[in-house]
């Protein structure tokens, strides 16, 4: 249910951009006309399936053009398998 929801927040809020190269792997989510507060990144992630494309680190960063973005939060993860849970806001907002 959770990926459907993610699914239909990007049809309404903009589009999903997968960028790669051998260094890192990027998403990007472009929302144009208002303001979206983000209070948590959720990532599912099984380590053992595909080693090659699980992250190591993640770093989330915010802005209004590719320009200017600025790191709000980084998180290394050590052989992550299950959901990952990004609090933005300080608090855990489950």
């Amino acid at each position: 249910m959770l990926l459907e929801l993610w699914v239909v927040l990007i049809k309404l809020l903009g589009h999903f951009v997968h960028l790669a190269n051998h260094i890192k792997v990027s998403i990007r989510i472009v929302m144009w006309g208002f303001i979206l507060l983000w209070q948590l990144i959720v990532l599912y992630v099984v380590f053992k399936l595909d080693e090659s494309y699980t992250p190591s680190k993640v770093s989330i960063r915010a802005g209004d053009g590719f320009h200017n973005l600025k790191e709000i939060k980084t998180v290394e993860l050590v052989k992550p398998t299950g959901w990952v849970y990004l609090s933005l806001s300080g608090a855990d907002p489950r």
